[in-house]
């Protein structure tokens, strides 16, 4: 009877030492075949809540830190402390500044070339800004919201105040078109999204005050029709890369005054007929 409980304790033992052993094989074997880093990066695969999140915490701890002064380190110390929590940064649009932080995801929504009737989170108004558009019969004044910017028709050359109202008068016909600007919430980003080219069958002909004061660092494309183009880039300091001008541009006047950063000047186009006061 002794004999019998000696040889169980040892039995015992040997078992715990091989599932000890078999353990540790199986610790390695996944470890080796990536299976741990496959379970991390799945639970580092954040949605767009938690990584506004992060950045706004990332944000925070910029402002508590007497170092960080520009908005170019504001950004930088964001993204690094989003890539340092295992965000994939070039899966989203990140702008960070000392004024605020913002963050959306590029696959979220594709901005179309060409706004329809049908095309999606567009916000179509009469210039009250209260009453529905109607895209078969535009009026003067009429806003469009979509995207990063708002587009407002032009019918004669009354285009109202402030920058709808810097252009040229004089040389051209009626009807315009579209004009467009930057929205005031997406001028702290230093990317924005794509211009269209025409809504609702009309082009869009002016970009005059579209970027003044904004925060970009590389200017989005152009559209072809484009006519248009006084003030449009004014004061945008850190603006260093310019797009492609429109052959058919006429209008050029203080364009690029203030644009300390940029790196390089487009051509010109041939029926350019004023270019005033573009001083960098």
């Amino acid at each position: 009877m002794k004999n019998k409980k000696g040889i169980s304790l040892i039995v015992l033992v040997i078992t715990i030492i091989v599932l000890a052993i078999i353990a540790a094989t199986v610790i390695v074997t996944i470890t080796n075949s990536g299976i741990i880093n496959k379970a991390t990066d799945t639970v580092q695969n954040y949605d767009l809540a938690q990584v506004r999140s992060l950045a706004s915490l990332a944000w925070s701890e910029a402002l508590m830190d007497e170092t960080i002064t520009t908005d170019a380190e504001y950004d930088a110390y964001v993204k690094q402390q989003l890539t340092n929590a295992g965000v994939n940064v070039s899966d989203y649009d990140i702008s960070a500044s000392i004024n605020g932080i913002e963050v959306n995801k590029k696959s979220d929504i594709v901005w179309e070339a060409n706004v329809t009737a049908a095309t999606p989170n567009v916000i179509f108004t009469k210039a009250d800004g209260v009453t529905p558009g109607d895209p078969e019969n535009l009026e003067d004044g009429d806003i469009v919201l979509y995207g990063d910017y708002e587009y407002r028709y032009m019918m004669d050359q009354s285009m109202g105040d402030g920058e709808w109202s810097e252009m040229p008068f004089g040389y051209f016909s009626d009807p315009l078109g579209w004009g467009v600007a930057l929205r005031e919430e997406s001028k702290t980003k230093t990317s924005v999204g794509s211009i269209c080219n025409s809504l609702f069958g009309e082009s869009v002909v002016s970009l005059s005050g579209a970027f003044v004061d904004a925060n970009i660092v590389k200017a989005p494309a152009i559209p072809e029709s484009v006519v248009f183009m006084r003030d449009t880039f004014a004061n945008c300091a850190k603006l260093e890369t310019s797009p492609e001008v429109p052959s058919i541009v006429e209008d050029m006047s203080y364009t690029y005054c203030g644009c300390v950063s940029l790196k390089s000047a487009p051509v010109l186009p041939e029926n350019l007929r004023y270019m005033d006061r573009n001083i960098l």
